[in-house]
């Protein structure tokens, strides 16, 4: 039975992995809290019904409130839930939530917030939760020494999150926004398909690509240079749907019918619909671009990535190196 539910995003897992060996280390059953970021005591097969019974079992209630969580609308679900039972859950406020104006929607703004990393807010908490441990006693000394040591990796965590801020989706492309780059990559917001990317503008400083099948024949020469399975050049298309679609790429304008796409006109199959939006066509196979830019911006940021996006990148490349090219090196000339 879950007597205790904390409710958080999954991008601030770190700090409820804490928070929840803090809670072990006082004597709680890890059996007894449901968080869904858990592999051992989150979701295990459907997360709608196990989410609505834990919540229906719950006792007490836990919410990490962060910019993220109302990103979910997950999240949201379980703060509505929560407002509707009518209990007090105990509210910490990460970076970015400081007072009861941050609350959004429904929510009860006499709701106190709280800290992760206060001494007095986890006493707080110690208090509330206390029933809940199998231990009948706990000795006062060892809290404190729990408390300390969780505070310690709770401060680090937190420095570390404010070094490496996470820079919104909708913040990235504003023309009045410097892309950062390495806080990005450093927070796992980019696809090894990305990161490949990166790695491939780089070594080529080619920002101004032409049309599909060249730029096909282009990435296949890169991948094969550094022995790399085939990768970015499989599923091209689909692949520069999705940098025009996130605004890594740019269509530039240059003629109306583009003789790469005419096969696809008239067609209904998944390859030609491909093709057409990739190039901004409609049905009859008119369309305004025949290559592509990648974002200046972007492009520099790239060129001037740190030493760790580097590193990052670089193992990257390595989780795809052709093992069996390796074991049969080029035969030399007789």
């Amino acid at each position: 039975m879950k007597k205790i539910f904390i409710s958080h995003r999954s991008l601030d897992s770190k700090l409820v992995d804490e928070l929840v060996q803090y809670l072990e280390n006082i004597g709680i059953n890890k059996d007894e809290i449901m968080y869904t970021s858990a592999d051992s005591c989150g979701v295990q097969y459907d997360l709608g019904l196990e989410v609505k019974v834990a919540l229906n079992q719950a006792q007490k209630f836990i919410v990490i409130l962060s910019p993220n969580y109302y990103d979910s609308i997950y999240c949201c679900n379980e703060l509505g839930y929560i407002w509707a039972t009518g209990k007090t859950p105990i509210i910490f406020g990460l970076p970015g939530v400081d007072s009861d104006k941050d609350y959004k929607g429904f929510v009860n703004s006499g709701w106190f917030i709280r800290r992760l990393n206060n001494s007095r807010h986890i006493d707080f908490l110690f208090q509330e939760l206390q029933s809940y441990s199998k231990n009948e006693f706990i000795s006062p000394v060892k809290p404190n020494e729990y408390k300390e040591a969780y505070l310690t990796r709770v401060n680090k965590i937190l420095e570390e999150m404010s070094l490496t801020k996470k820079v919104s989706s909708k913040e990235i492309y504003t023309p009045e926004k410097f892309i950062d780059i390495d806080s990005l990559i450093q927070n796992n917001y980019y696809t090894d398909k990305e990161l490949l990317l990166f790695k491939y503008l780089q070594e080529t400083n080619n920002y101004i690509w032409g049309i599909a099948s060249n730029i096909r024949g282009q990435i296949i020469n890169w991948e094969r240079k550094n022995r790399l399975i085939p990768f970015l050049s499989q599923s091209l298309e689909e692949f520069m749907v999705m940098l025009v679609n996130k605004r890594y790429l740019s269509c530039e304008i240059i003629t109306k019918k583009e003789f790469a796409i005419q096969d696809c006109v008239g067609k209904n199959d998944d390859h030609s619909k491909m093709m057409l939006a990739l190039f901004g066509a409609d049905e009859n196979g008119n369309t305004k671009c025949n290559y592509f830019t990648m974002d200046e911006r972007l492009f520099r940021a790239i060129a001037n990535m740190g030493k760790k996006s580097k590193s990052i990148i670089d193992k990257t490349i390595q989780k795809y190196k052709l093992r069996w090219y390796q074991r049969y090196p080029k035969q030399k000339d007789a």
